[in-house]
Parts: structure tokens; C-alpha cells; sequence
């Protein structure tokens, strides 16, 4: 009977261990997606400053051609 707990404890244990390396790999596959989503989205702020300044150095020069 004791080998048997034995043997049960280990397939429970190592079931645990690779389901809880499948989570790991899980999570790091979440966090490297959301890392690409901010990237995405850090690049995207960035041409809208850019698009603003431009816009802003336009605005300027059809003030200077106005007067």
C-alpha cells in the first residue's frame, strides 16, 4: 500500500510541476505580447507628436504667408 502512495505522490507531483510549467510558459507568452503591444503603441505616440509639431510648423508658416 505504501508503494502505491508513493508511486501516486510522484505522478501527482510531477503532473504539478508540468502544469505548472505549462503556466509559466503561458505567462511569458501573455507578457511578451503585451510588450509588443506597448512597443506598438509607444511607436504610435510617437509619430502623433511628430504629426503635432508638424502640424503646429504649418500652422506658424500659414500665419507668416498671411501677414
Amino acid at each position: 500500500m505504501k508503494f502505491i502512495l508513493q508511486n501516486t505522490k510522484k505522478v501527482f507531483l510531477r503532473e504539478y510541476h508540468e502544469n505548472f510549467e505549462e503556466l509559466i510558459l503561458e505567462n511569458k507568452h501573455h507578457d511578451e505580447a503585451i510588450a509588443e503591444k506597448m512597443k506598438i503603441q509607444n511607436e504610435k505616440i510617437a509619430l502623433l507628436r511628430k504629426a503635432l509639431e508638424l502640424n503646429k510648423f504649418s500652422d506658424q508658416n500659414d500665419k507668416m504667408d498671411e501677414s
